[in-house]
C-alpha cells in the first residue's frame, strides 16, 4: 500500500444506508473516487494530495456516490445512487484535468417528480413505487 487517504463528509446524508465504496478509477498520476457526500474526488496517485473535488449532486435529496468512476481517455464518468430515495438518478462526464463538468444524461427520467421520501422503502408501498432511476446500468 503507498498510502492511505481518508475524506471526512462536508454534509452528512440523512438517507445514507449504503456506507460503502466500490473502488476508484486512475487515470495516469490520478486516482478518482465518489463519496457519500455525492462528490468527486481527484488525488495525486504519488503524494495523496487533493487535485480537485466537485460536487456531483445534492445528497440532502438523496444523492450519493457509491460505485467506482469510469476513467475513459481525459474523461471520468460517474453516476448517483439514490433511486430507493426517490432521487433522479444520472450519469455525469467530468474532465479529468479541471474539475468542469461537460455534461450529464438522465438515462431513466423520473416517472414521479418528487423529493426523496424519508426512510427505506417497503415491497408493496408507495415508496417501492417505480421512480427515479433504480440503476444507471439497467438496459432502457
Amino acid at each position: 500500500m503507498l498510502g492511505k487517504y481518508e475524506r471526512k463528509q462536508k454534509t452528512v446524508n440523512p438517507y445514507e444506508g449504503n456506507r460503502v465504496n466500490r473502488g476508484v478509477a486512475v487515470l495516469g498520476n490520478r486516482v478518482f473516487f465518489g463519496t457519500l457526500d455525492a462528490a468527486l474526488v481527484a488525488l495525486n496517485a504519488r503524494t495523496g494530495a487533493v487535485l480537485w473535488e466537485t460536487q456531483v449532486a445534492d445528497t440532502m435529496l438523496g444523492h450519493s456516490i457509491t460505485a467506482a468512476p469510469l476513467a475513459v481517455k481525459d474523461m471520468v464518468i460517474t453516476g448517483v445512487a439514490g433511486g430507493e430515495y426517490g432521487i433522479r438518478g444520472f450519469i455525469g462526464a467530468y474532465d479529468a484535468p479541471p474539475e468542469n463538468a461537460c455534461g450529464a444524461s438522465t438515462r431513466h427520467p423520473a416517472l414521479v417528480n418528487s423529493a426523496a421520501l424519508p426512510g427505506r422503502a417497503k415491497a408493496g408501498s408507495r415508496a417501492a413505487e417505480p421512480r427515479g432511476s433504480p440503476a444507471a446500468t439497467m438496459p432502457s
